[in-house]
């Protein structure tokens, strides 16, 4: 029969596309996929860095701060600076003598012997106001005695302590250490307080696997990237591929130490740390022959006075003795804005102490420091103990 023989053949298939245009068409999709990602994370960082362009932060002058293996970070000797928050509406001016002091002119130095060795952070060292204008000054010109401030912004009680052990030989009478509530937690976190999302790395207050406290040392290789970062944004008001670079890189960063960089530390291991460290700072201030003055110095918002948290009450409670003394400083502001019209005792748009603040601390230390400075005058360090 005619075609009975076509039954017998199956039907042909068109040809399919050949592996190498297989493979090329993975690897489009592929380099698309990462060309979109690509774009995603540049605009996210991009919006990241933008953030940080704004800082309303300029310096004029030489750098304030520098990297130091001990204490983290520290003041930059011999510094001559204008720093200014335009929108703050803040300028002032630093120096520093060769420790690292603040000093009120150029070529100060702060030399040994001194009668009150003033330690804090920058409620202290003076963030703001001039040097003329901190407390610490104030009460060495009422008291007619030397003072020496070795403060520094973001700084805890660790390196309040190891700076007090690194300039034993100011032999001061009185130790001043200007404590804030935000310093129970500073001591026991491996990143200072800073300006922007990379790590500013600080000595810390950390837990064996039995719970005992003990100090850890700075993670200083952190520090050149913090530098790199800061430099990078401070004055800059474009946003360049640097800026989205660095803010990709300390995420990273975080991602890569984790935990280590933000450990989770409760109230208890808060107080464990601040009561290693303050009886550390008493008997190192007690091995110079000084008594040491814990000053409470609260957050400065109208209505809402911060009195000593359980935690501070609790550590203080525990290094109790006759070389420490408390003063706390929060009713004198809660008395200070219980008056009618009662001014603001923080800038407008910060909430460091201002000039009057600054003076209000002074009127409250000064009586305390008058008696102690009358009670202990200088004597010998002790030999019964090792020197700091």
């Amino acid at each position: 029969m005619p075609g009975a023989g076509n039954g017998d053949r199956g039907e042909s298939k068109a040809p399919g596309p050949s592996r190498g245009r297989q493979r090329w068409l993975a690897a489009l999709v592929a380099a698309l996929t990462l060309l979109t990602l690509g774009a995603l994370l540049t605009a996210y960082y991009a919006s990241v860095a933008r953030r940080f362009l704004g800082m309303d932060l300029e310096l004029s002058g030489d750098p304030l701060m520098r990297g130091d293996p001990e204490l983290g970070f520290a003041a930059a000797p011999h510094a001559a600076s204008v720093r200014s928050h335009p929108r703050a509406g803040q300028a002032y001016t630093v120096f520093t003598d060769s420790r690292g002091a603040r000093v009120s002119r150029p070529g100060a130095t702060t030399a040994a012997p001194v009668d009150v060795l003033a330690l804090g952070c920058s409620y202290t060292w003076g963030h703001g106001v001039e040097m003329e204008q901190t407390y610490a000054e104030r009460l060495g010109r009422r008291l007619g005695v030397t003072t020496a401030n070795l403060a520094f912004a973001a700084y805890g009680t660790t390196q309040a302590l190891l700076l007090l052990r690194r300039h034993a030989d100011l032999r001061p009478r009185v130790v001043i250490y200007g404590l804030l509530l935000d310093q129970l937690r500073r001591n026991v976190m491996p990143c200072a307080p800073a300006y922007g999302p990379a790590c500013l790395p600080a000595p810390y207050v950390d837990f064996d696997p039995g719970g005992r406290p003990f100090r850890h040392p700075p993670r200083s290789e952190l520090h050149p990237f913090y530098e790199r970062f800061a430099v990078s944004f401070v004055g800059a008001d474009r946003l360049r591929p640097r800026h989205v670079l660095l803010a990709a890189q300390a995420d990273l960063q975080r991602l890569r130490y984790g935990r280590r960089l933000s450990p989770e530390r409760g109230p208890d291991e808060r107080r464990a740390a601040l009561v290693l460290l303050l009886r550390e700072l008493r008997d190192t201030a007690d091995a110079l022959g000084a008594p040491l003055l814990v000053v409470h110095l609260p957050r400065l918002e109208p209505g809402t006075t911060p009195f000593p948290s359980p935690a501070l009450q609790e550590a203080l409670r525990l290094v109790e003795g006759p070389g420490l003394h408390f003063l706390d400083l929060a009713p004198v502001v809660a008395a200070h804005y219980a008056e009618p019209d009662a001014p603001l005792l923080r800038f407008e748009l910060d909430g460091h102490p201002n000039p009057r603040a600054h003076q209000l601390f002074a009127d409250a230390i000064e009586p305390v420091l008058a008696r102690l400075l009358d009670a202990w005058p200088r004597r010998a360090p002790r030999e019964d103990r090792p020197r700091p």
